[in-house]
């Protein structure tokens, strides 16, 4: 999908870092640019990730929680409608192999603005309507690790 630049800022408060280093940042965390051509970014956007980031709102949403960025207008929704996933830090640590703290769930669900719970080591993500992907903890896990980066998940086989 072809996504510009220009438009993009315009869903951003904040100035957008240069083109360069926004499709770095995209291309590590979170998607595949195809390409650049000037102000334009072809982005390929996986089926699972449609729903979300399939126009400029979307990919703004996921830049400006990339690098921290504020929405000019920012994503709410009710948590009482939304769908609920509970999971514990130990099974998401389990799933991505590497020790995930509550301040990593903090880290990530703030930066997306989801409405969430932590209680001891249980958590709940109240799922916001433009994320209808994220149905069970094996999607949480993989939202927390694409987020902190894949690089610090070990790369080992199972047992």
């Amino acid at each position: 999908m072809k996504f510009n630049y220009k438009k993009l800022q315009s869903y951003i408060k904040e100035p957008l870092p240069t083109v360069d280093v926004l499709r770095e940042k995209i291309i590590f965390h979170a998607f595949e640019v195809e390409s650049v051509e000037g102000d334009e970014f072809d982005i390929k956007v996986l089926p699972d990730r449609a729903f979300d980031a399939k126009d400029e709102r979307g990919m703004a949403r996921e830049i400006a929680a990339l690098f921290g960025l504020s929405l000019v207008e920012p994503d709410t929704y009710d948590k009482s409608a939304a769908h609920q996933i509970s999971f514990s830090l130990e099974k998401v640590s389990a799933l991505l192999g590497r020790e995930i703290s509550e301040q990593d769930i903090t880290t990530v669900f703030n930066a997306y603005h989801y409405h969430y719970e932590i209680t001891g080591d249980t958590a709940t993500l109240f799922v916001p309507s433009w994320r209808p992907d994220l149905i069970h903890v094996y999607d949480i896990a993989d939202e927390i690790g694409r987020y902190v980066g894949y690089e610090t998940v070990p790369a080992l086989l199972p047992n």
